[in-house]
């Protein structure tokens, strides 16, 4: 048995009899933050409540330092040139264009974080979904058309 099984199966245990400290609470399905409302509920919420609020924000900056760093990594190696990325590399500072791509990218973070995850998703989606008429559903009605709904004998060489 490793160290690991015994503090994952501990959380576990905690996080069940933190749920059963809150199963008959009618407001649980209100709150924006769970684990929080929990938290404040349970043992130890003087104690308790900063500690989570610290670590949710410290779990949310670097959940958005790490997504900024891989968006600037992924962007940039397909707009640098080869002799850009290593004269970063030898200098070990960023470039020009490494810097504005970070900006943008920090940019359009902030913009999501503004206007909502799940509604720029909601309005995205029902976009795509006219999107979807002529790029996929015209050229698919065309094709099954063209070829007789795939029975015509193609032609030999």
């Amino acid at each position: 048995m490793t160290v690991g099984f015994v503090i994952n199966s501990l959380m576990m245990v905690m996080v069940a009899l933190g749920l059963l400290t809150i199963c008959n609470e009618p407001d649980m399905a209100k709150q924006s933050v769970p684990t929080l409302f929990m938290v404040q509920k349970g043992v130890g919420a003087s104690f308790m409540t900063p500690l989570v609020s610290i670590l949710i924000i410290l779990g949310a900056v670097s959940t958005a330092v790490n997504m900024v760093a891989a968006m600037v990594r992924r962007v940039s190696s397909r707009i640098t040139t080869e002799e850009e990325r290593n004269k970063e590399a030898t200098t070990g500072r960023p470039g020009k264009k490494t810097i504005i791509i970070a900006l943008i990218c920090c940019l359009v973070d902030f913009g999501i974080a503004q206007f909502g995850l799940l509604t720029l998703v909601q309005k995205a989606y029902s976009f795509l979904a006219y999107l979807e008429i002529p790029v996929i559903l015209i050229p698919y009605i065309i094709h099954m058309v063209v070829t007789r709904f795939d029975t015509k004998k193609k032609l030999a060489k």
